[in-house]
């Protein structure tokens, strides 16, 4: 088991599919090298996905947290690219 979120569990296998599915689906998208994503996710299984798959596309990311206010959160995207 790689990661434990509440009743979820994903195993390092899974963790890995996913993470390459949502990977392809960024670069389709022209997410690479160079460019910077922000993960707006609660901590999880899915917030792990994301920040591994955002990594195998040679981008950057940068976290921003739900429960900031949208100004804070748009001032943050704003900030980082």
């Amino acid at each position: 088991t790689a990661l434990v979120d509440g009743e979820r569990r994903i195993s390092y296998a899974e963790l890995n599919t996913s993470a390459n599915r949502l990977a392809r689906h960024l670069a389709e998208q022209g997410l690479g090298r160079g460019d910077m994503a922000g993960v707006l996710l609660d901590r999880g299984v899915d917030f792990a996905v994301a920040v591994l798959a955002v990594t195998k596309t040679g981008a950057a990311y940068t976290l921003l947290d739900p429960d900031f206010p949208d100004e804070r959160l748009r001032s943050a995207a704003t900030d980082a690219g």
